[in-house]
Order: C-alpha cells, then sequence, then structure tokens
C-alpha cells in the first residue's frame, strides 16, 4: 500500500503546481459522464472509431435494460443473442464474449475462463448502479489487450457529488427504482443512498434485487423452468486529494441465481423445426449459479500542467464462481462442474504533451488463479470425482502488457493516431484431461500496432481512416475445456493452439448538423489462426469479415424527429469439413453472425417533461449458415432463423422535479420471433413500466 501512495504523490509532484484556489473540476459532480481509462474521453470528435454513449436516462429509463446486454440492443453494430433469457451475450460486429472486452469502473470484467460462443457472464453488473456506457467499435488490442476484437464496452457508475465545508456529515440525496415486466411478470427494485463527509469526501451504496418468472413467448406461449433471480450490491467511495486528484474505492457484489439452460431439456418449445429434447431425459435440468465479487482502488487525476496532464491508476480483485448442476428427470444429480477465478490487476495510464503530439502510454498486468472441479453421478447417484471441472484445476494465467499512443497534429484539421503495443501472456495449468502428463505450459507474446487519420472538415463533420491489429491468446477455456458445445458438438482440451492474429480496415465519417445527424462505417477484418472448435477438439482457422454499421436522426423540427440505423456482417471461414479436424478444409462462415437488421423510429418531444417514440425493430432472414450453425438445431431452424418486425411504442414522463416514469409497450403485434443463434423465442406482447423517485 506504501508503494501506491508513493507513486500517487510522485505523478502530484512531477506537475508541482498549486491548486488550493481553483474551484473543483465538473469531473466530481453527480451529472457528469465519466469513464475510467480511456483515452477518448470527452474527445468524440478525435476518436478514429465508431463510439456510442448510453447516459443514466439512457440504461434505466427509455431503454428500461434489465441487464447490461439489454441495455445494447439498440446499439448499431451490436446484436444481443440469448441462450436463455438470463444469458444475453452481444455480438459485437460479429464476434462474441470471448473476443469483446467488458471493463466495469477500471475493472476488467473479462476473465481467461470465458469460453468461445455464447455465454452469460456480461449479465453480472447491475444496469441500475452502470448507468453510463461507452461502446467502440472495432479492434482495441494496442489499447485493452486480448479479447478486444470485435469491441470494447465501458461501462462506469455516476460521479458522486460533494457536500458543503464545515457540515460534517450530510446526506447528498438518492434513488429508488422499481420495474414491472409483464412477459416474465418480472420485479426488480433498486435502492441508491449518496452520503459526503464536508466537501472531499462522499461515498455511495446501491442495492438491488430482481424476480423473473417464467418467460412469456409470442403467440402466447410460456416457457416452462425459465425463471431465475438475482441480487446485487455496490458501493463506492471518493476522496478529493485536490482539486485535481482524487482516491476512488468501490466494491461490487453480484448474485445470478437458479439461471436454466432451457433449450437443452424437455420444457423447450419448438420454433419452425428446431428439436426439443425428449423425456425421460438426462438433461431436465441445467442450472448455473454464479457470483461476481469485485473490489478497487483508484487514483484518478486530471488536467495537470506539467509531465503528467492525466492519469489513472489502479488495483483491482475480482472473483467469479460458477457452480453448475444438470439434474435428471428422476431430480437426481447428473453430473456437476464447478469453478474459481480470481483475478488480480495492476494498471497504470498515463496523458502527456508533448512536442510530438499527445501521448497516452502505461502498462496493465492481470494473474489469474482457477481452480475447477467436477462429479458425474450414476442414475442410482454413486459420485465420481474427475480430474477437473469443464476447464483445468490448478491453473495461472498472466497477462502484460506495454502501450504506447500517439495523437499528432499534422495541420488544424488533421491528426495521425499512432499507437503500439507489447503482450506477453503465460498459461500454467497442472491438472488438465487428457493430456500428456496433466499438464499445459505454454508462452506467447506479440506487438501489435494500429494506424489511424482523422480529419475534421469542418466543426460539425469529421471523419477517419485507418488500420489496427489484434491479438489474442489462447485462454484457459480454449485450451483445457472439456464439455459439450451448441446442441450436440463435445469438445476436448487441445494443447499445441496458437494465439490469433487479426488486422482490421476501417473509415468512417460522423456528421452533426442543426437539423439531422449521421454516423457511417464500413470495415474489413482478416484473421489468422482464430480458435475454432471442431468435434472432440479446437484448431487454428484463417478467415475474413466484413460488414458496415449506419445511424442517424432527422429533425422535422423541434418537437418531431425520425430516426434509423442499419447494421450488417458478411463473414468466410476455412473450416474442417463436417467440423472434423481430420478432414480436408473447406470454405464456411463463422457461427451466429447475424443478419441485417436494424430500428427506425418516430420520436416526439413537446416538452423538457414528455417524449414518446413509435419504431420498428426489424431482422432479416439468417439462412447464411455455418456448419455449427446447422447443427445446432435446438437452437437454429433447418435452412435458417426467419426474419422478424416487431412494432413497439416508449413514453416518458416527468411528474416532479423528484419523480419520472418510463413506459414501454413491446411487441405489440405478439409475434413469435426469435434472435439467431437463440436458445428461445424472444418476449411476446410485454408492458415495462418503471418508476424512479429521486429523494
Amino acid at each position: 500500500m506504501k508503494i501506491i501512495f508513493k507513486l500517487c504523490f510522485i505523478i502530484s509532484l512531477i506537475n508541482n503546481v498549486t491548486y488550493a484556489q481553483e474551484t473543483k473540476k465538473e469531473i466530481y459532480t453527480e451529472e457528469t459522464y465519466r469513464i475510467l481509462a480511456t483515452p477518448y474521453e470527452g474527445q468524440e470528435s478525435d476518436v478514429p472509431s465508431r463510439v456510442f454513449r448510453l447516459k443514466s436516462d439512457d440504461v434505466t429509463m427509455s431503454l428500461q435494460a434489465a441487464s447490461i446486454p439489454d441495455a445494447l440492443s439498440r446499439t448499431p453494430g451490436v446484436y444481443i443473442q440469448k441462450t436463455s433469457p438470463d444469458r444475453g451475450t452481444p455480438i459485437i460486429r460479429g464476434f462474441t464474449s470471448s473476443r469483446n472486452v467488458l471493463v466495469a469502473d477500471g475493472v476488467r470484467v473479462n476473465n481467461p475462463a470465458l469460453r468461445e460462443g455464447p455465454n452469460e457472464y456480461w449479465s453480472l453488473l447491475d444496469p441500475f448502479i452502470y448507468q453510463n456506457i461507452e461502446v467502440i467499435l472495432g479492434a482495441g488490442s494496442v489499447i485493452y489487450g486480448s479479447d478486444a476484437i470485435g469491441g470494447v464496452v465501458l461501462a462506469s457508475t455516476k460521479a458522486l457529488s460533494r457536500g458543503i465545508a464545515g457540515q460534517g456529515l450530510q446526506i447528498l440525496g438518492g434513488d429508488i427504482y422499481s420495474r414491472y415486466i409483464s412477459a416474465q411478470d418480472a420485479f426488480q427494485e433498486n435502492i441508491q443512498m449518496r452520503l459526503g463527509y464536508e466537501d472531499n469526501l462522499s461515498f455511495s451504496l446501491g442495492i438491488s434485487r430482481s424476480d423473473f418468472g417464467d418467460l412469456h413467448m409470442g403467440e402466447t406461449t410460456a416457457l416452462p423452468n425459465s425463471s431465475y433471480s438475482s441480487q446485487a450490491v455496490n458501493f463506492r467511495l471518493e476522496y478529493d486529494l485536490d482539486t485535481k486528484s482524487m482516491f476512488m474505492f468501490g466494491y461490487d457484489f453480484f448474485d445470478l441465481d437458479d439461471t436454466n439452460r432451457v433449450h437443452k431439456t424437455p420444457s423447450s418449445k419448438s420454433f419452425h423445426g428446431t428439436t426439443v429434447p425428449g423425456s425421460p431425459s438426462s438433461s431436465a435440468f441445467r442450472i448455473k449459479d454464479i457470483d461476481r465479487h469485485a473490489a478497487f482502488i483508484r487514483y484518478i487525476y486530471r488536467d495537470g500542467n506539467g509531465i503528467i496532464r492525466d492519469a489513472d491508476f489502479g488495483l483491482s480483485f475480482q472473483r467469479i464462481e460458477e457452480n453448475f448442476r444438470r439434474i435428471r428427470d428422476t431430480g437426481v444429480n447428473h453430473s456437476t462442474r464447478n469453478f474459481v477465478d480470481d483475478t488480480y490487476a495492476l494498471n497504470l495510464r498515463i496523458v502527456s504533451d508533448s512536442s510530438i503530439g499527445e501521448l497516452t502510454y502505461g502498462f496493465d498486468y492481470y494473474f489469474d488463479q482457477l481452480n475447477s472441479e467436477g462429479v458425474d453421478f450414476t442414475s442410482s447417484g454413486i459420485a465420481t470425482k474427475r480430474l477437473q471441472g469443464q476447464i483445468a484445476d490448478d491453473v495461472e494465467y498472466h497477462q502484460f502488457g506495454l502501450y504506447l499512443q500517439d495523437k499528432y497534429g499534422i495541420s488544424e484539421n488533421l491528426d495521425l493516431v499512432l499507437a503500439t503495443r507489447y503482450s506477453w501472456v503465460k498459461l500454467n495449468a497442472n491438472q488438465v484431461l487428457n493430456v500428456p502428463g496433466n499438464e499445459l505450459h505454454n508462452t506467447w507474446q506479440a506487438f501489435t500496432n494500429s494506424a489511424h487519420l482523422v480529419y475534421r472538415f469542418s466543426n460539425d463533420i469529421n471523419g477517419y481512416i485507418g488500420v489496427s491489429q489484434g491479438f489474442r491468446a489462447p485462454n484457459v477455456s480454449d485450451t483445457t475445456r472439456d464439455g459439450e458445445f451448441a446442441t450436440s458438438g463435445t469438445e476436448a482440451p487441445t494443447a499445441d493452439l496458437d494465439p490469433e492474429y487479426y488486422t482490421t480496415y476501417e473509415a468512417g465519417l460522423n456528421i452533426s448538423k442543426e437539423n439531422y445527424q449521421l454516423g457511417m462505417s464500413v470495415f474489413y477484418t482478416r484473421f489468422k489462426d482464430m480458435i475454432v472448435r471442431q468435434i472432440g477438439a479446437k484448431d487454428n482457422l484463417d478467415g475474413h469479415l466484413s460488414g458496415f454499421e449506419m445511424n442517424g436522426e432527422y429533425w422535422l423540427n423541434k418537437q418531431w424527429s425520425v430516426f434509423a440505423n442499419v447494421s450488417f456482417v458478411k463473414t468466410y471461414l476455412r473450416n474442417h469439413r463436417e467440423q472434423n479436424i481430420n478432414n480436408d478444409l473447406t470454405g464456411d462462415q463463422l457461427s451466429k453472425i447475424p443478419p441485417i437488421n436494424g430500428q427506425v423510429g418516430l420520436r416526439w418531444k413537446p416538452n423538457n417533461k414528455f417524449y414518446t417514440e413509435a419504431y420498428v425493430s426489424m431482422a432479416d432472414e439468417q439462412d447464411d449458415l455455418s456448419q455449427n450453425d446447422r447443427t445446432d438445431d435446438s437452437r437454429i431452424p433447418p435452412g435458417g432463423t426467419p426474419g422478424f418486425a416487431t412494432y413497439n411504442l416508449k413514453l416518458g414522463y416527468q411528474f416532479s422535479e423528484n419523480m419520472d416514469f418510463a413506459l414501454s409497450l413491446e411487441n405489440l403485434s405478439d409475434n413469435a420471433y426469435r434472435y439467431h443463434g437463440s436458445g428461445q423465442n424472444a418476449a411476446g406482447r410485454s408492458v415495462i413500466a418503471t418508476v424512479h423517485y429521486k429523494f
């Protein structure tokens, strides 16, 4: 701990400026949008990527997001797949969770247990607490390290306001949220309290609870055994050292209980010919309980006048604990698979102004300790312990990175943004099934680079063009996972995997006029040695993808506007025929790639207290299927997933300074539809109502 304070003291000392007479910076006020550890903070016009920002009213009220994936559901370039109602996964530019990075208040949520394909770990953040979200589309490996291929999502809590000097302990306010979702007979509640001591110390406590019943899908079809619940606790403390620097401490707890993978059980419902497991079945229930604990301390420094302009230094700990049990229709356990992943992290990011431009540089280090266990049961309940659970037991995983980014002004309107990163990853797995000696040891390293040009045509038009390299080292799931995937696939530990390499070429344009906004981007990504699951093994394969996103809004007058967005991805993979590693290579697609999709709508906002909007969400038929999709017949219908259109209404009203209300009427036609790759249909006709009270 002494080292931390010494480092923070040195950062302040280098700048050698007295701040006592300056007023507090806006970054410490309650309404400020604060994202930690991003080089793009407050500089949207200078960003060489598509960036979308959601603020607190977007997440909790207008979107009424039940989870973080739900909050991203209307973001261009993002498509939400749900294996079950509680297991939402954002597919960003065609890539799923293990190739996208999620950061929460500077804590990297990604861990080396993340498996390929959709998974549920992005649902382990409380959307009532993490109300500010920034989505950066495209490769981010240079700044954010391994996994940052499709995009980076930065979630943050709101900055805390401060009290008044000389007043001691003060109540600074709070929030109460209450929500009802009719399609799941669900109730969500949250309460947050903020307090301050004098004018330099503030802290907050938030508690949330959610109970979801069985999902009612379109055409009034119920999905039995799809209920689940969650609880969350969040604590934040901010202490000002002076007007430009502060310490921040945080703790999160999120508990997700009794989540059932319904599409692999007899409770599933067929959709356009998808299969339903028969009964009697050895998989009457497939239940997961997942807990996330995270604690961190950060030193934040902004707007210095010396060598260091901005700094962000952090220490963090995260534990993700997963308990899975597969239950026979007789109620007897079939098997259990459990793991615990403890992540210790250290990172430093500094921004300096120099004669060669604005420099952003730093390092990050992540150390994971993973332990797992598995037990198989006979039909009479006799237990046999396995060497490992679904991933190896007794594992250490190290990730270290050094990076440097330079934004150099070539002219008044043209910037060149260059960046480079060195990555080093080491795996030590000591209890692994079916490998020589039951051990795996490997080290990977790489340099990745990026170069972009950002041009400001005018104050309201800017564009960018560039190339980014991506690097992803094999993680613990890639190398040691033993279990099932999709409907009937199985995988086994694979010892000799190479790291993945990506190169993305991208161009984009952003226009922000008085009466309209328009954003668009096109991209092409070539990948080498992508790790792809085969029957009983994994292999490194090559391919490419391309696509575009476009979004805009046009104001007809001061009250009315129309808005729309559209996204599309096309992929090619050189894969083994029939997913058999012993067969020849042939042309294929990546799995679960979304079809062309988007929204179009009309918004009316006559004043600052009321708004309403009507919009249509649409997706085309996805019949361009990978080999894996064609065998995943409990999720994907023969011939592909049908297209759909849903009709929706939203409104919001502020009753008073302290109370506002949001109402959504979703899927008004009660359409039976499914997002491609999901394990069940989406909700049918539903009413979602949220009341927010501020005190």
